[in-house]
Protein backbone atom coordinates (compact mmCIF):
# COMPACT_ATOMS: atom_id res chain seq x y z
CA UNK A 1 0.00 0.00 0.00
CA UNK A 2 1.26 3.14 -1.11
CA UNK A 3 1.42 2.94 3.06
CA UNK A 4 4.67 0.64 1.96
CA UNK A 5 8.32 0.83 0.99
CA UNK A 6 11.11 -0.73 -1.10
CA UNK A 7 14.14 0.46 0.81
CA UNK A 8 14.60 -0.43 3.98
CA UNK A 9 12.85 2.27 6.15
CA UNK A 10 14.26 3.44 10.08
CA UNK A 11 12.27 0.83 11.39
CA UNK A 12 13.44 -1.86 9.18
CA UNK A 13 16.82 -0.78 9.20
CA UNK A 14 16.88 -1.00 12.86
CA UNK A 15 15.23 -4.34 12.87
CA UNK A 16 18.03 -5.73 9.71
CA UNK A 17 20.47 -4.19 12.70
CA UNK A 18 18.79 -6.15 15.25
CA UNK A 19 18.97 -9.48 13.59
CA UNK A 20 22.28 -9.34 12.89
CA UNK A 21 22.80 -9.31 16.77
CA UNK A 22 21.11 -12.17 17.82
CA UNK A 23 21.98 -11.49 21.70
CA UNK A 24 19.86 -8.12 21.85
CA UNK A 25 16.21 -8.41 23.04
CA UNK A 26 13.36 -8.77 20.84
CA UNK A 27 12.45 -5.28 21.10
CA UNK A 28 15.80 -3.55 19.64
CA UNK A 29 14.55 -2.95 16.17
CA UNK A 30 12.52 -0.12 18.29
CA UNK A 31 16.14 2.12 18.23
CA UNK A 32 17.67 2.74 14.24
CA UNK A 33 21.23 1.47 14.06
CA UNK A 34 23.94 4.14 13.18
CA UNK A 35 24.54 3.01 10.00
CA UNK A 36 21.09 2.89 9.03
CA UNK A 37 19.66 5.12 6.19
CA UNK A 38 17.82 7.99 7.33
CA UNK A 39 15.94 10.26 5.36
CA UNK A 40 12.12 11.71 5.25
CA UNK A 41 9.72 9.44 3.49
CA UNK A 42 8.77 7.26 6.65
CA UNK A 43 7.82 11.38 7.65
CA UNK A 44 6.30 11.79 4.38
CA UNK A 45 4.07 8.38 4.99
CA UNK A 46 3.01 8.92 8.01
CA UNK A 47 2.03 12.29 7.42
CA UNK A 48 -0.15 11.20 4.75
CA UNK A 49 -1.48 8.07 7.35
CA UNK A 50 -2.23 11.12 9.82
CA UNK A 51 -4.49 12.78 7.46
CA UNK A 52 -6.37 9.39 6.17
CA UNK A 53 -7.94 9.83 9.99
CA UNK A 54 -8.26 13.81 9.44
CA UNK A 55 -10.46 13.23 6.25
CA UNK A 56 -12.72 10.03 8.01
CA UNK A 57 -13.67 12.37 10.68
CA UNK A 58 -13.80 15.74 8.34
CA UNK A 59 -15.37 13.97 5.29
CA UNK A 60 -17.17 17.13 4.26
CA UNK A 61 -14.30 19.69 5.58
CA UNK A 62 -11.26 18.52 3.84
CA UNK A 63 -10.03 18.49 0.18
CA UNK A 64 -6.97 15.86 0.77
CA UNK A 65 -8.95 12.75 -0.02
CA UNK A 66 -6.85 12.68 -3.00
CA UNK A 67 -4.12 14.51 -1.63
CA UNK A 68 -3.17 11.73 1.03
CA UNK A 69 -3.87 8.52 -1.63
CA UNK A 70 -1.41 9.75 -4.44
CA UNK A 71 1.44 11.00 -2.10
CA UNK A 72 1.33 6.83 -0.65
CA UNK A 73 1.55 5.89 -4.32
CA UNK A 74 4.17 8.42 -5.76
CA UNK A 75 6.14 7.19 -3.02
CA UNK A 76 5.72 3.99 -3.30
CA UNK A 77 6.49 3.83 -6.77
CA UNK A 78 9.99 5.38 -5.87
CA UNK A 79 10.93 2.83 -3.36
CA UNK A 80 9.57 -0.26 -4.74
CA UNK A 81 11.82 0.14 -8.03
CA UNK A 82 14.64 1.00 -5.91
CA UNK A 83 13.67 -2.15 -3.85
CA UNK A 84 13.81 -4.45 -7.31
CA UNK A 85 16.91 -2.49 -8.72
CA UNK A 86 18.74 -3.77 -5.49
CA UNK A 87 18.19 -6.95 -6.00
CA UNK A 88 16.13 -8.26 -9.21
CA UNK A 89 15.13 -11.17 -8.17
CA UNK A 90 10.88 -11.76 -8.86
CA UNK A 91 10.83 -14.42 -6.05
CA UNK A 92 12.19 -12.26 -3.54
CA UNK A 93 10.39 -8.78 -4.11
CA UNK A 94 7.29 -10.37 -4.14
CA UNK A 95 8.09 -12.54 -0.46
CA UNK A 96 9.32 -9.04 1.00
CA UNK A 97 6.38 -7.25 -0.37
CA UNK A 98 3.91 -10.17 1.10
CA UNK A 99 5.41 -10.05 4.39
CA UNK A 100 5.59 -5.82 4.43
CA UNK A 101 1.67 -5.79 3.73
CA UNK A 102 -0.68 -8.70 4.09
CA UNK A 103 0.59 -10.05 7.96
CA UNK A 104 -0.86 -6.52 9.15
CA UNK A 105 -3.84 -6.20 6.88
CA UNK A 106 -4.49 -9.62 7.77
CA UNK A 107 -4.72 -8.99 11.38
CA UNK A 108 -6.61 -6.15 10.65
CA UNK A 109 -9.24 -8.23 9.01
CA UNK A 110 -8.99 -11.04 11.36
CA UNK A 111 -9.74 -8.40 14.00
CA UNK A 112 -12.87 -6.55 12.33
CA UNK A 113 -14.35 -10.26 11.65
CA UNK A 114 -14.34 -11.56 15.31
CA UNK A 115 -15.64 -8.39 16.49
CA UNK A 116 -18.80 -8.03 14.10
CA UNK A 117 -19.20 -11.49 15.40
CA UNK A 118 -19.03 -11.02 19.11
CA UNK A 119 -21.02 -7.57 18.52
CA UNK A 120 -23.55 -7.76 15.67
CA UNK A 121 -25.65 -5.48 14.47
CA UNK A 122 -28.27 -5.31 16.82
CA UNK A 123 -31.07 -4.86 14.20
CA UNK A 124 -30.08 -8.13 12.39
CA UNK A 125 -27.80 -9.67 14.33
CA UNK A 126 -27.91 -13.13 11.86
CA UNK A 127 -26.96 -11.60 9.32
CA UNK A 128 -24.62 -9.69 10.62
CA UNK A 129 -22.76 -13.17 12.09
CA UNK A 130 -22.87 -14.43 8.21
CA UNK A 131 -21.50 -11.13 7.18
CA UNK A 132 -18.32 -11.73 8.93
CA UNK A 133 -17.84 -15.10 8.14
CA UNK A 134 -17.97 -13.35 4.61
CA UNK A 135 -15.45 -10.62 5.80
CA UNK A 136 -12.78 -13.15 5.90
CA UNK A 137 -12.73 -13.59 2.40
CA UNK A 138 -11.09 -9.94 2.38
CA UNK A 139 -7.96 -11.90 3.47
CA UNK A 140 -6.96 -12.62 0.13
CA UNK A 141 -8.66 -9.46 -1.07
CA UNK A 142 -11.77 -9.99 -1.86
CA UNK A 143 -13.24 -6.67 -1.70
CA UNK A 144 -16.01 -7.34 0.57
CA UNK A 145 -17.62 -5.34 2.83
CA UNK A 146 -21.28 -4.54 4.70
CA UNK A 147 -23.31 -1.88 6.59
CA UNK A 148 -21.70 -3.11 10.46
CA UNK A 149 -22.63 -0.23 11.60
CA UNK A 150 -25.17 1.91 11.90
CA UNK A 151 -23.99 5.34 10.37
CA UNK A 152 -24.05 7.14 6.86
CA UNK A 153 -21.39 4.87 5.55
CA UNK A 154 -22.02 1.74 8.14
CA UNK A 155 -19.01 -0.26 6.36
CA UNK A 156 -16.37 -2.10 8.38
CA UNK A 157 -13.51 -0.82 6.48
CA UNK A 158 -13.75 1.48 3.33
CA UNK A 159 -10.01 1.99 3.09
CA UNK A 160 -9.72 -1.40 2.45
CA UNK A 161 -10.46 -0.97 -1.43
CA UNK A 162 -7.49 0.89 -1.93
CA UNK A 163 -5.40 -1.95 -0.32
CA UNK A 164 -6.45 -3.83 -4.02
CA UNK A 165 -4.77 -1.23 -6.17
CA UNK A 166 -1.90 -1.29 -4.45
CA UNK A 167 -1.48 -5.40 -4.47
CA UNK A 168 -2.29 -5.06 -8.19
CA UNK A 169 0.18 -2.67 -9.14
CA UNK A 170 2.97 -4.74 -7.03
CA UNK A 171 2.32 -7.77 -8.81
CA UNK A 172 1.75 -5.85 -12.99
CA UNK A 173 5.65 -4.55 -11.23
CA UNK A 174 7.36 -7.71 -11.07
CA UNK A 175 5.86 -9.26 -13.87
CA UNK A 176 6.93 -6.36 -15.92
CA UNK A 177 10.22 -6.60 -14.18
CA UNK A 178 10.46 -9.96 -14.41
CA UNK A 179 9.49 -10.53 -18.34
CA UNK A 180 11.07 -6.98 -19.89
CA UNK A 181 13.23 -5.40 -17.45
CA UNK A 182 14.57 -2.83 -19.74
CA UNK A 183 11.29 -1.87 -20.54
CA UNK A 184 9.94 -0.43 -17.08
CA UNK A 185 10.94 2.93 -17.78
CA UNK A 186 8.92 2.71 -21.29
CA UNK A 187 6.16 1.50 -19.72
CA UNK A 188 6.48 3.77 -16.79
CA UNK A 189 6.62 6.58 -18.91
CA UNK A 190 3.60 5.76 -20.80
CA UNK A 191 1.39 4.84 -17.79
CA UNK A 192 2.09 8.29 -17.45
CA UNK A 193 1.31 9.87 -20.32
CA UNK A 194 -2.11 8.58 -20.58
CA UNK A 195 -2.60 9.56 -16.94
CA UNK A 196 -2.52 12.98 -17.03
CA UNK A 197 -6.47 13.37 -18.17
CA UNK A 198 -7.23 10.33 -16.29
CA UNK A 199 -10.19 10.50 -13.60
CA UNK A 200 -10.20 10.01 -10.35
CA UNK A 201 -10.82 6.73 -8.80
CA UNK A 202 -12.90 6.12 -6.15
CA UNK A 203 -13.74 3.11 -4.62
CA UNK A 204 -15.28 0.53 -6.78
CA UNK A 205 -16.06 -3.56 -6.83
CA UNK A 206 -13.54 -6.04 -7.44
CA UNK A 207 -11.00 -8.48 -5.84
CA UNK A 208 -7.58 -9.01 -6.41
CA UNK A 209 -6.44 -8.45 -10.45
CA UNK A 210 -9.56 -6.96 -10.76
CA UNK A 211 -8.82 -3.67 -9.42
CA UNK A 212 -6.67 -1.71 -12.09
CA UNK A 213 -6.30 2.32 -12.18
CA UNK A 214 -4.53 4.60 -14.60
CA UNK A 215 -5.09 7.37 -12.10
CA UNK A 216 -3.49 5.54 -9.14
CA UNK A 217 -0.68 3.92 -11.80
CA UNK A 218 0.16 7.57 -13.01
CA UNK A 219 1.54 8.45 -9.45
CA UNK A 220 3.28 4.95 -9.24
CA UNK A 221 4.85 5.55 -12.47
CA UNK A 222 6.22 8.62 -12.33
CA UNK A 223 7.79 7.47 -9.11
CA UNK A 224 9.27 4.61 -11.12
CA UNK A 225 11.26 7.23 -13.54
CA UNK A 226 12.19 9.61 -10.58
CA UNK A 227 14.03 6.30 -9.74
CA UNK A 228 15.27 5.38 -12.90
CA UNK A 229 16.21 8.59 -13.79
CA UNK A 230 18.21 10.53 -11.10
CA UNK A 231 18.74 13.64 -12.72
CA UNK A 232 14.73 14.16 -12.52
CA UNK A 233 15.39 14.81 -8.89
CA UNK A 234 17.28 17.60 -8.82
CA UNK A 235 16.04 20.93 -7.24
CA UNK A 236 16.06 22.85 -10.69
CA UNK A 237 13.83 20.30 -12.48
CA UNK A 238 11.42 19.53 -9.38
CA UNK A 239 10.55 23.60 -9.46
CA UNK A 240 10.04 23.17 -13.25
CA UNK A 241 7.64 20.10 -12.59
CA UNK A 242 5.71 22.41 -9.72
CA UNK A 243 5.72 25.46 -12.19
CA UNK A 244 3.80 23.28 -14.50
CA UNK A 245 1.67 21.24 -12.79
CA UNK A 246 0.16 24.85 -11.21
CA UNK A 247 0.17 26.19 -14.54
CA UNK A 248 -2.05 22.77 -15.62
CA UNK A 249 -4.14 23.26 -12.36
CA UNK A 250 -4.81 26.98 -13.02
CA UNK A 251 -6.18 25.46 -16.55
CA UNK A 252 -8.45 23.26 -14.84
CA UNK A 253 -7.09 19.90 -15.43
CA UNK A 254 -6.84 18.15 -11.84
CA UNK A 255 -5.05 15.26 -12.29
CA UNK A 256 -2.55 16.51 -14.38
CA UNK A 257 -1.73 18.94 -12.10
CA UNK A 258 -0.84 16.47 -9.40
CA UNK A 259 0.76 14.16 -11.38
CA UNK A 260 3.56 17.01 -12.38
CA UNK A 261 3.50 18.49 -8.93
CA UNK A 262 3.24 15.73 -5.91
CA UNK A 263 5.55 12.97 -7.21
CA UNK A 264 8.53 15.06 -7.86
CA UNK A 265 7.99 17.16 -4.68
CA UNK A 266 7.51 14.51 -2.48
CA UNK A 267 10.45 12.21 -3.56
CA UNK A 268 12.66 15.24 -2.94
CA UNK A 269 11.76 16.05 -0.06
CA UNK A 270 11.78 12.36 0.97
CA UNK A 271 15.34 11.97 0.03
CA UNK A 272 16.16 14.88 2.78
CA UNK A 273 17.26 14.14 6.01
CA UNK A 274 15.53 17.00 8.12
CA UNK A 275 15.91 17.24 11.78
CA UNK A 276 12.74 15.50 13.36
CA UNK A 277 11.55 14.14 10.88
CA UNK A 278 14.32 11.78 9.72
CA UNK A 279 13.38 10.28 13.52
CA UNK A 280 9.88 10.27 12.94
CA UNK A 281 10.32 6.13 13.05
CA UNK A 282 12.64 5.62 15.58
CA UNK A 283 9.74 3.82 17.78
CA UNK A 284 8.45 1.62 14.94
CA UNK A 285 7.22 2.58 11.37
CA UNK A 286 3.53 3.08 11.96
CA UNK A 287 1.94 4.55 8.74
CA UNK A 288 0.64 1.25 7.82
CA UNK A 289 -1.26 0.67 10.88
CA UNK A 290 -2.54 4.04 11.08
CA UNK A 291 -4.11 3.54 7.67
CA UNK A 292 -5.31 0.20 8.38
CA UNK A 293 -7.15 0.81 11.46
CA UNK A 294 -7.93 4.60 10.91
CA UNK A 295 -11.31 3.47 9.71
CA UNK A 296 -12.77 1.10 12.27
CA UNK A 297 -11.92 3.31 15.34
CA UNK A 298 -13.95 6.11 13.55
CA UNK A 299 -16.47 3.56 13.05
CA UNK A 300 -16.74 2.48 16.61
CA UNK A 301 -16.22 5.86 18.32
CA UNK A 302 -18.60 7.24 16.03
CA UNK A 303 -20.97 4.80 18.02
CA UNK A 304 -20.87 6.33 21.53
CA UNK A 305 -18.87 9.46 20.64
CA UNK A 306 -21.95 12.85 21.38
CA UNK A 307 -22.20 13.97 17.94
CA UNK A 308 -21.94 17.71 18.01
CA UNK A 309 -18.04 16.62 19.99
CA UNK A 310 -15.69 19.59 18.77
CA UNK A 311 -13.42 18.46 15.70
CA UNK A 312 -10.08 18.75 17.57
CA UNK A 313 -11.43 16.65 20.10
CA UNK A 314 -12.44 14.38 17.89
CA UNK A 315 -9.16 14.02 16.06
CA UNK A 316 -7.63 13.51 19.76
CA UNK A 317 -10.13 10.43 20.91
CA UNK A 318 -9.81 8.93 17.37
CA UNK A 319 -6.15 9.66 17.15
CA UNK A 320 -4.90 8.26 20.50
CA UNK A 321 -6.98 4.87 20.02
CA UNK A 322 -5.42 4.61 15.98
CA UNK A 323 -1.54 5.19 17.58
CA UNK A 324 -2.20 2.90 19.87
CA UNK A 325 -3.31 0.10 17.40
CA UNK A 326 -0.71 1.12 14.88
CA UNK A 327 2.16 0.53 17.92
CA UNK A 328 0.77 -2.48 18.56
CA UNK A 329 0.52 -3.64 14.93
CA UNK A 330 4.24 -2.89 14.25
CA UNK A 331 5.78 -4.56 17.31
CA UNK A 332 3.39 -7.28 17.46
CA UNK A 333 2.81 -8.24 13.61
CA UNK A 334 5.14 -6.56 10.94
CA UNK A 335 8.36 -5.96 12.80
CA UNK A 336 8.79 -10.22 13.28
CA UNK A 337 7.40 -10.49 9.72
CA UNK A 338 9.89 -8.05 8.40
CA UNK A 339 12.72 -10.23 9.97
CA UNK A 340 11.55 -12.96 7.64
CA UNK A 341 12.25 -11.09 4.81
CA UNK A 342 14.43 -13.28 2.28
CA UNK A 343 17.83 -12.02 1.76
CA UNK A 344 19.88 -11.03 -1.33
CA UNK A 345 22.86 -13.43 -1.79
CA UNK A 346 25.92 -12.45 -0.85
CA UNK A 347 28.66 -12.61 -3.66
CA UNK A 348 30.28 -15.92 -2.28
CA UNK A 349 27.18 -17.44 -2.11
CA UNK A 350 26.46 -16.93 -5.67
CA UNK A 351 29.74 -18.92 -6.11
CA UNK A 352 28.11 -22.03 -4.44
CA UNK A 353 25.59 -24.28 -5.88
CA UNK A 354 22.14 -23.37 -5.66
CA UNK A 355 20.69 -26.21 -3.90
CA UNK A 356 23.41 -24.61 -0.81
CA UNK A 357 22.40 -20.84 -0.90
CA UNK A 358 20.25 -20.34 2.06
CA UNK A 359 19.67 -16.71 2.02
Amino acid sequence: MAATAGHETLGEAALSASARRQTLPVHAHARPAASAQRNNFDALRFAAALLVVYGHQAPDRTGTFGLRLVLFFAISGYLVSGSWRSDPHAGRFLVRRFLRVWPAYAAMVVACALGSLLFPAPDMPSISRLASMFYLSNLWFAGFDWGFFHARNGFMNQSIWMMRYEVDIYLAFAAAAFLRPRWIPAIAAAVLFFALRAPETHSQPGGLLECWSLYFGGFFCFGVLLREFPMLRRLGFVLAFSAAGVAVLAAGERTGGLLLIIPPAAVWVGEQSWPVLRSVSRHGDLSLGIFLWAWPVHQVTEQWMHPQTPLPLQLVIVGTQVLALAWLSWHVVEAPALRRKPKKPSADSRKRPEWLVTA
